[in-house]
This record gives C-alpha cells, sequence and structure tokens, in this order.
C-alpha cells in the first residue's frame, strides 16, 4: 500500500491476526500498532509501522524476521498470489503514483491530498 508518510501500513485484513501479531511482536521489543475497526473498514485492519532515522539496519532485519515468522505461525500467506500488487495509483485520490520520480502532484481537486501535503512539506 502506498503511503506518502514515513508510516508503513502492513495489510492483515482480520483484527484478531492483526492485533495478535501486534502483540506478539510487542514481546519481542518491536512497537507495531494494529489499527482496526473503527478506524478503518472492516477487512482493511492493519499494521501500523513506523521506522525513524534511529532504527538499524540490523533492528529493521531482526523486526522482518521476527514479523516473518509471526505472519506464518498465525496462518498467514507471505506472499499471497492474488494480492500485493501495485495498484499504481495513490491510495487516496486514485492518481497515478510518481515515485519513479521521486516528484509528487502539486496540485488535487480532492482537499487534504496527502500526495500535495508531501510535496509542501519537502519543499
Amino acid at each position: 500500500e502506498h503511503t506518502p508518510s514515513h508510516i508503513i501500513p502492513i495489510h492483515v485484513g482480520d483484527p484478531a491476526l492483526s492485533s495478535a501479531l501486534s502483540d506478539a511482536l510487542l514481546q519481542q521489543g518491536h512497537y507495531v500498532q494494529a489499527i482496526n475497526y473503527p478506524t478503518v473498514p472492516r477487512g482493511q485492519e492493519k499494521l501500523r509501522v513506523a521506522p525513524t532515522p534511529h532504527h538499524t539496519v540490523e533492528m529493521m532485519d531482526k523486526f522482518v524476521a521476527d514479523l516473518s515468522k509471526m505472519w506464518t505461525q498465525v496462518g498467514l500467506e507471505l506472499n499471497p498470489s492474488q494480492k500485493g500488487e501495485c495498484s499504481g495509483s495513490c491510495n487516496y485520490c486514485k492518481k497515478p503514483n510518481l515515485f519513479d520520480r521521486l516528484t509528487s502532484r502539486e496540485s488535487c481537486d480532492i482537499p487534504n491530498c496527502p500526495q500535495v501535503y508531501s510535496v509542501a512539506a519537502a519543499a
């Protein structure tokens, strides 16, 4: 899922599994929030990962290893064939992504489009 901020959403799609993963990761020292209904629509449950410049490569590698292990332990597939496809557009305004040019749109008719704000913040 594309996002204009540093926050990385990881789609889980099940509130119980999302909470279980969050709890298990916390036991391993990783603070990852489960985002469930009513914050997101039912079926859109996800984990909220917020990396910072203070996270080392080793810390990130450990997180990925721990998440991968726990992901399969709760019965989720690591690479489901029908999911994980890039839509090629912003999830918010549905306009094409411009990540390949490291730029974003500077105008959008949709109020509060995050891609417009990311351009303003970078300027």
